[in-house]
């Protein structure tokens, strides 16, 4: 996002009175906040839950979290960031494909950069592949 707001600030404007670049950064909270339900939609179709959840009643709950405030009004602050890359390796966990699983190993390992007390991040995977191995 910084980089495509850098980009447009050199080609459209000319002076630096304008912060394009920031604005889009800005914006990059609010993106990665409405695909996580898409992603979380995906995932439990993926692990053939009993009951349908719909893609509204996941919007409904990330509402309720507290997530809008940090995307839409705290934009630079890491629960975005951190909830997207949980809902990103538990839909790659939940694709059981072996170019998934680099990615996962891959991804694992970046999003602990985000904040390193995330040591969670390497474990989901791991709860994944035993509620595959056990059937219910």
């Amino acid at each position: 996002f910084v980089f495509v707001g850098n980009l447009i600030e050199n080609i459209f404007y000319k002076t630096k009175q304008t912060n394009i670049t920031y604005f889009f950064y800005s914006m990059s909270s609010i993106f990665y906040f409405f695909l996580i339900p898409i992603l979380l939609k995906k995932t439990f179709e993926n692990l053939r839950l009993k009951r349908n959840v719909s893609q509204l009643e996941i919007l409904l709950i990330l509402l309720g979290s507290g997530l809008p405030y940090y995307a839409f009004e705290r934009f630079s602050m890491t629960p975005v960031y951190e909830a997207f890359a949980v809902t990103l390796i538990m839909y790659l966990s939940s694709i059981y494909n072996k170019k998934a699983y680099f990615l996962l190993a891959f991804l694992s390992i970046l999003f602990l950069s985000i904040r390193w007390v995330n040591y969670f991040l390497i474990l989901i995977p791991i709860f994944f592949i035993i509620r595959k191995s056990t059937k219910y």
